[in-house]
């Protein structure tokens, strides 16, 4: 399980104390709650076949793959990759590479501004907390929406702990919720207002930037039998004073090989190499297949072409 937090760290003589206000998050996809990944006729799938010559052939080349997932928002999203397979148990020794997913969304603000190569932390793993020693007696359990401290300090003083900053409309560690389409969450720079509304559109969530600074907001889908804990899918950039995003989640993903060493979480703006869309659809397996010498094949219908060096976001729209 995972929280997203902002931390601030200081130095006090032997010890790291890191002081965690609670504004959380995004559960785990390895993690998810509510048995929501559980329902095969509600998650979408895409296989990718490769045969034996063209896995050899990827790992010679240390190719790994890169998926995208489709958003569509105004302001424009900034796509970051959603899973990467690599190696030999996830990539080179598999005949077959599934990957399958719910209609399920996370939101939250981030301190990571969305540019070229920018990459949105993984946050703070519950499991690790209890390594921890607790100095101030604060429950991670809080009610919703309440600004908590937590003081903890580690055991070592070189033991390193990674964090994130991240605000999510929900907050309890022990009841993560997804957000809902056809809602509008307000975000009010220190937490969120704890009664969405409904939205103009119904098959979107839209976000309002109610302080006078821009702030970078997040959108997260998690992946089944992922083994990331953070499953970002795109991050924008929105104005302040009352500024309003409109976000709608498009089941598309991109798929692409590719030796160039980029991580989940990570923005990218034009694809790296020559790969494929697929318009996948919810119940249904989409097979696809790669093959070191004739490259990405698919039904026609459910796949379009993902051309190299052009924007990543614009062509996961355009193929919806």
């Amino acid at each position: 399980m995972l929280s997203y937090v902002k931390a601030f760290v200081r130095w006090s003589e032997w010890n790291w104390v890191i002081f965690l206000s609670i504004l959380v998050s995004i559960t785990s996809s390895a993690v998810p709650h509510e048995n929501e990944m559980n329902n095969i006729s509600e998650s979408y799938r895409v296989n990718i076949n490769l045969d034996v010559e063209t896995r050899k052939f990827l790992q010679s080349g240390n190719y790994s793959l890169y998926v995208f997932k489709g958003i569509n928002s105004q302001p424009k999203a900034k796509n970051t990759v959603w899973l990467k397979r690599t190696g030999d148990r996830e990539l080179y020794y598999q005949n077959q590479v599934q990957i399958s997913w719910e209609q399920q969304y996370y939101i939250g603000e981030t301190l990571t501004e969305p540019k070229a190569g920018a990459i949105l932390p993984p946050g703070i793993d519950i499991e690790r907390l209890r390594d921890l020693e607790v100095v101030s007696d604060v429950s991670l359990y809080t009610s919703t929406f309440d600004i908590r401290a937590i003081e903890l300090r580690s055991s070592s003083r070189d033991e390193e702990i990674s964090t994130v900053s991240g605000l999510s409309p929900y907050i309890s560690t022990s009841n993560i919720r997804r957000i809902e389409l056809g809602k509008t969450y307000r975000y009010e720079g220190i937490n969120w207002n704890p009664n969405p509304s409904r939205s103009r559109n119904p098959s979107a969530v839209e976000i309002v930037n109610v302080p006078k600074l821009v702030n970078y907001f997040y959108v997260a889908q998690p992946v089944r039998d992922s083994p990331g804990y953070y499953d970002y899918i795109g991050v924008l950039e929105l104005p302040g004073k009352e500024s309003v995003a409109s976000i709608e989640i498009v089941e598309n993903i991109a798929l692409l090989f590719s030796n160039q060493s980029l991580q989940e979480g990570e923005v990218v703006l034009d694809a790296p190499a020559k790969g494929l869309i697929v318009a996948a659809e919810k119940g249904k397996t989409i097979s696809i297949s790669y093959n070191e010498n004739t490259g990405w094949n698919g039904p026609s219908g459910s796949t379009c072409a993902l051309k190299a060096g052009v924007s990543i976001y614009e062509q996961l729209v355009a193929c919806y």
